[in-house]
């Protein structure tokens, strides 16, 4: 099974930031749809609870870990590139 750092330290290479930009509270769009992609991923792919991921990310609330998986979802809706992207990166994860 595929831990949360592997997925952060991917996810973070994929998309250009570091990672200790999963950490942080920036909220810039260059580093918070990274990390939504990962909190989306660690959802999708571990059977980590939301509280569980929040510790991971920063130690955010797990409502905010909730917010970032929907927003992955209505943008992979609503925007086919991204949806390619985050299935490309799905795919480098061995998914």
């Amino acid at each position: 099974m595929i831990t949360i750092a592997e997925i952060q330290q991917h996810v973070a290479d994929a998309m250009g930031i570091s990672i200790i930009d999963m950490h942080v509270k920036d909220r810039h769009l260059r580093v918070a749809r990274p990390r939504q992609v990962a909190m989306y991923f660690s959802r999708e792919l571990t059977g980590h609870s939301y509280p569980e991921i929040g510790r991971r990310f920063g130690n955010r609330d797990h409502t905010t870990i909730l917010a970032g998986v929907a927003k992955v979802k209505w943008l992979m809706k609503q925007w086919p590139d991204f949806a390619a992207q985050v299935e490309s990166i799905r795919e480098g994860l061995g998914q």
